[in-house]
């Protein structure tokens, strides 16, 4: 069972947040 909670998600949804915003800057 693979569970959401923990330091991978929180690296993981760093991670995409950051790609958002690079992404979000690219765009801009």
């Amino acid at each position: 069972v693979h569970t959401f909670r923990g330091p991978h998600w929180c690296e993981y949804c760093a991670n995409f947040m950051w790609g958002l915003i690079a992404q979000g800057v690219k765009c801009a």
